[in-house]
């Protein structure tokens, strides 16, 4: 089994592969057929999977599930024309998520600390890349004016944002346990055993 050794735990990588193709898989799903698209706005459950892989793995493994999530399903599923620039917004939005919520999904850590690096992480991602990124990249394709098109997002954001909060509060807290049991091996079970290593450093000595 490999091991990955982070600041307090160890985790399984093959874990955390079998992991992120499953939320990749959702990823998909949640993007490309249970969303509501219109030319300027997309309301969708996408960020479920990208912020459970962030909470649980970090921000690469969310920047992996999020830019492969997109790439695999426009290549799939495609709506109109690829462009690389949104699978780049998810990419970024999977960073930012995995930079407030990796380390918030500690037990010993209140509450309040994980909802106030949901409602951060969530605010982030849905008024810098949904409303002014993903505008730019629409401005950048089509030409459509950056402003008002901004203004249409903004909207979309301001409703999206209680509602993802919420929902991944609720999911991430009930997260808690299944993580830590499921894909996290406690230290002590992974590292040497203290009188193997004094031993071994006497053996050493003597030689």
């Amino acid at each position: 089994m490999q091991i990955t050794k982070t600041k307090n735990v160890y985790i399984d990588k093959m874990a955390m592969v079998a992991l992120s193709a499953l939320l990749v898989a959702v990823f998909v799903v949640f993007n490309r057929f249970l969303s509501i698209r219109t030319p300027i706005v997309i309301i969708s459950f996408s960020f479920v999977p990208v912020m459970v892989a962030a909470f649980v793995m970090g921000r690469w493994w969310a920047a992996l599930v999020a830019g492969l999530g997109d790439f695999i399903g426009a290549m799939l599923w495609p709506f109109g024309t690829f462009f690389f620039g949104f699978t780049l917004s998810w990419i970024l939005s999977g960073i930012i998520y995995g930079e407030f919520l990796y380390h918030a999904k500690e037990r010993n850590k209140k509450d309040r600390w994980l909802l106030a690096n949901v409602i951060i992480s969530s605010i982030i991602v849905l008024f810098t890349m949904t409303m002014f990124l993903n505008t730019y990249w629409l401005y950048v394709m089509w030409d459509r004016a950056f402003w008002p098109t901004a203004g249409t997002r903004a909207i979309a954001s301001a409703i999206m944002t209680p509602i993802q909060i919420v929902a991944m509060f609720l999911i991430l807290k009930f997260l808690r346990e299944p993580v830590e049991k499921f894909l996290v091996q406690s230290n002590a079970d992974n590292d040497p055993d203290p009188e193997e290593i004094i031993k071994t450093e006497e053996t050493n000595d003597k030689t």
